[in-house]
């Protein structure tokens, strides 16, 4: 039992789970409103949905594409909330409950990959607090919750190698089909050189599975590589560190699959479970400019009369709801009037029970989450790809005139981004 119980609440470098949390609920917020917002035309399409679970057929309503978009804004939102902020385990279990429902409301989202972040996310609830794991003074924390997320990527990367122990994978022929035309050429140049095809997609597959056994290993001792006295860790590291990068990055350069941000995902987690803390730290200590000039806000908002901050959190709610409003995306103008609620209400709070000073943080984060995702929204193709493909859905059912509106709305934005 006592190496059991190290293995899972032994010594972490704090900058680990810190970073990972940080990270990962960056990615996430960009790829909603990036990825999974432009899709959200479809939801609800002629009335008829069929979720992941029978039971949420039974008590959800009919998405929409209002519920949906909406859903995906808030998503974002909250998750770039907990990074600037942090507010607690009840606003990561929020995130991790909503995230959840986006990809189970419907049979239209079955990439399997989502599965595995709500798992990530769900193990967030139980990660330190962020001010826990900066101020811890030995450098290292005990978090279980990071362990756990080894061992699931662990287990995640063994049921991939099983998989691939079927004839088509060993074969290569799975691989051929898949083979993207930057693939296809090195395929030719092999081919020039002497070797057969069958060789050639039968040395693609093996070494697939040889990469993902390694990750297997490097993941289940992941936890225990910051152990005082484990140096024989380090180079294991380094070996899955090279594993995860090579396996990622040749899936999204040799295989044409439709698999989002998720490659990106992998080399991000990846890169903070081997990568050595001290290296770590080092790249966190970039971000001292911006944090430190949201400590000196923090700060400074000790100093305001309570009448000053009542105006600044009121000012905050009306650029949070005016940002919901400016993306023109349906659902995006009713998350932009709740979080601005939610603002002001927070902070009324706060100030009867005298702790208005404490909502500071929360609040300038929920600020700066609704001009990122408005930002987001005006430098990026998701409100073209949206209206784009609601008019051609509309125009395949001979809505013509709708049809031209969508199509309008995409050609506004697309010429605003030029």
């Amino acid at each position: 039992m006592r190496a059991w119980d190290r293995y899972w609440f032994g010594p972490v470098a704090a900058i680990r789970p810190y970073l990972a949390m940080k990270a990962v609920l960056c990615l996430l917020a960009f790829d909603v409103w990036v990825l999974h917002v432009p899709v959200g035309w479809r939801y609800g399409t002629d009335g008829f949905n069929v979720a992941h679970f029978r039971w949420l057929d039974v008590l959800q309503p009919m998405p929409s594409p209002e519920l949906y978009v909406g859903l995906m804004v808030a998503i974002g939102m909250l998750a770039l909330i907990c990074v600037f902020s942090d507010p607690g385990r009840w606003a990561r279990a929020l995130l991790a409950l909503l995230y959840t429902y986006g990809w189970t409301m419907s049979l239209f989202d079955v990439y399997q990959h989502h599965y595995l972040l709500s798992l990530v996310l769900i193990a967030f609830v139980f990660f330190p607090r962020s001010r826990a794991l900066v101020g811890s003074r030995t450098g290292v924390v005990s978090a279980w919750a990071y362990a756990l997320v080894g061992a699931t990527l662990a287990i995640t990367y063994v049921f991939t190698v099983v998989t691939k122990l079927e004839a088509e994978w060993q074969t290569g022929e799975l691989i051929r089909r898949l083979a993207s035309p930057a693939l296809a050429s090195v395929w030719a140049w092999a081919e020039s050189q002497g070797m057969s095809p069958g060789l050639f997609w039968h040395v693609q597959a093996l070494i697939a599975i040889v990469t993902e056994c390694v990750l297997v290993v490097g993941y289940a001792l992941a936890p225990r590589v910051d152990d005082i006295g484990s140096r024989w860790l380090r180079p294991i590291a380094w070996f899955a560190l090279a594993a995860a990068i090579s396996l990622h990055a040749g899936t999204e350069l040799f295989l044409r699959l439709q698999i989002g941000w998720f490659s990106y995902y992998m080399i991000l987690i990846a890169a903070i479970y081997f990568l050595p803390s001290s290296l770590l730290v080092r790249v966190h200590a970039l971000r001292g400019r911006p944090a430190a000039w949201l400590a000196s806000l923090r700060s400074a908002a000790s100093a305001v009369p309570r009448s000053a901050m009542l105006i600044g959190a009121a000012s905050v709610a009306a650029i949070v709801g005016g940002a919901g409003f400016a993306v023109s995306l349906p659902g995006a103008g009713t998350v932009g009037l709740i979080a601005a609620s939610a603002v002001v209400g927070g902070a009324l709070l706060a100030a009867a029970f005298g702790r208005l000073h404490e909502v500071t943080s929360p609040v300038l984060a929920t600020g700066m989450a609704a001009v990122l995702m408005w930002a987001t929204f005006v430098l990026s193709s998701a409100r073209v790809e949206y209206y784009d493909g609601l008019g051609r859905f509309l125009q395949s059912r001979g809505a013509e005139a709708a049809a031209m509106a969508a199509f309008e709305q995409a050609r506004r934005y697309g010429s605003s981004r030029e």
